[in-house]
């Protein structure tokens, strides 16, 4: 009897032992991003009570007087792809950036016939060609589960799957991606040998003349004045995005100021090549070039300490500068209009992306495959990351 009761314990140790085992490895996958996914739908289903939904308004999306189709599609959240669905989402809400790829003569070696292997995804041409690819069955409305699949594997080394992204990286890399494509070269242009910006912008495009250069590529003048010769050397360089500080109590002050003010003097030591010599020297850095969309992406997400900043900052739906690309004898203004929004839920680690995009003057929210009608006094959020904005002359 004795036997039978050391056995009974025995097997109760054993699986205790085997049941803490579980739970540990459970908490360990769990915190190397191998199963976030639910996480990530708890995300979804968290967040989306903050929307007003009116299923009135779907049928709207369906179909516009004249036949004409809205296309507000939702897309498939397979291994955490909402940090690429909600980029894909702004971009989609571009149309003339979308009839701009569409027209892209692409001189592809990959064909959907080749194996899926590590060269082939990296093949001449390959991320255009299926960005490509995407718009034009988002466009006809042939998506389907494995409509983003493609695109997704290309980044694979760089985004792995069933792990947490940045959704702003994610978009530093598709347009560093499409220009190594297009262009003979992908280093940072950096000029000072131009007379103007004007002339500066022609020797870029001559060098890199992609479809995101077209769009999303805007250049930066700094103009560096040694403090003893009072040399001045106007450097040249391009951008893509514009970071905006993110502040307590909202305080930022608005666009309009923060872009007039971009041009704030400092001083630093440079070589000056008139004293010969390292020199004390005031610089001023300023746009002279607005691309025809402009990226603003809010300092929300700091990796170094893993914190995120979820105060709200106020943004405008419009607003009007001087065009710097014009002359005092023919002033010139630009109309900044907001286009599309990346929103970050969450934190760093355990986060959650959806879009806010303006089609067809109707705003429409995008959360993975769930896509909706949206309130204008809901466009706004804490939560706001990435602002597209298009730039017309005014």
């Amino acid at each position: 009897m004795e036997i039978w009761i050391i056995l009974a314990i025995l097997f109760t140790i054993l699986v205790a032992f085997l049941l803490t085992l579980y739970i540990l490895y459970k908490l360990k996958t769990k915190s190397q991003g191998k199963e976030p996914a639910a996480y990530d739908q708890k995300i979804v289903r968290d967040y989306s009570v903050q929307w007003e939904i009116d299923q009135r308004d779907q049928k709207r999306m369906q179909q516009r007087p004249g036949g004409k189709q809205t296309g507000s599609l939702g897309l498939r959240n397979k291994q955490l792809d909402c940090f690429m669905n909600a980029t894909l989402q702004c971009f989609l809400g571009m149309d003339e950036f979308c009839e701009g790829v569409l027209k892209e003569v692409i001189n592809n070696d990959c064909s959907d016939d080749e194996a899926k292997s590590d060269e082939d995804l990296i093949c001449k041409g390959r991320v255009l060609y299926e960005f490509k690819k995407f718009i034009e069955e988002y466009k006809a409305r042939r998506l389907s589960a494995e409509s983003t699949k493609p695109l997704r594997e290309v980044f694979e080394t760089l985004f792995p799957s069933h792990q947490q992204h940045d959704a702003r990286q994610f978009i530093m890399e598709l347009f560093e991606a499409i220009q190594s494509e297009k262009n003979s070269s992908n280093q940072q242009f950096i000029s000072s040998g131009q007379k103007n910006h004007k002339e500066a912008w022609e020797e870029y495009r001559k060098v890199s003349s992609s479809i995101i250069d077209d769009f999303f590529i805007g250049m930066y003048e700094t103009i560096i004045e040694c403090q003893g010769c009072h040399t001045k050397v106007s450097v040249y360089e391009q951008f893509n995005h514009v970071p905006l500080p993110v502040t307590l109590n909202n305080s930022f002050k608005s666009f309009e100021s923060f872009l007039s003010d971009f041009g704030q003097e400092y001083y630093s030591q440079f070589k000056c090549k008139e004293c010969n010599d390292l020199k004390e020297s005031s610089l001023i850095r300023k746009i002279v070039k607005y691309p025809k969309c402009i990226i603003f992406t809010f300092e929300r997400l700091n990796p170094g300490n893993n914190t995120k900043i979820s105060e709200f900052q106020d943004f405008p739906q419009s607003f009007v500068l001087p065009d710097p690309e014009k002359d005092q004898e023919d002033p010139g203004k630009l109309k900044f209009t907001l286009n599309s929004i990346v929103n970050h839920f969450g934190t760093l680690r355990n986060g959650h992306y959806t879009a806010n995009s303006l089609r067809d003057n109707q705003w429409y929210k995008f959360d993975d495959e769930f896509a909706g009608c949206l309130s204008n006094k809901l466009v706004k959020s804490n939560e706001a990351y990435i602002l597209f904005y298009k730039t017309e002359s005014y």
